[in-house]
């Protein structure tokens, strides 16, 4: 069956960031309740609610199924490393480049 509104349909897409455990415990429940949001919000304040709903959502899904993914992964470290040793090779260069010039 067709979700009649395509916000709906997306949020569905956007549920495979969290981690498959979490989906299927509570995919069913958290579609259900963001369908009855939208639609409310889409009642009250038309396209701007939609729109509005769809937004909250997102950030959601990034504020909570990012940490559940990496929940327990190296993945946080390999990248707060990366990040370090760029900003310390950036100032490393900064440091030593006016000197070479010269």
């Amino acid at each position: 069956m067709r979700n009649p509104r395509p916000e709906i349909a997306l949020f569905g897409w956007v549920l495979r960031a969290y981690p498959a455990d979490f989906r299927s415990r509570f995919g069913n429940e958290m579609m259900d309740v963001f369908s009855e949001d939208i639609r409310d919000r889409h009642k009250q304040r038309g396209f701007l609610g939609s729109v509005n709903g769809v937004c909250s959502a997102l950030w959601e899904v990034i504020s909570v199924a990012g940490p559940l993914r990496f929940k327990g992964s190296l993945a946080p470290a390999v990248v707060i490393s990366i990040v370090a040793s760029s900003i310390f090779t950036l100032a490393f260069f900064a440091a030593v480049a006016p000197r070479c010039i010269k």
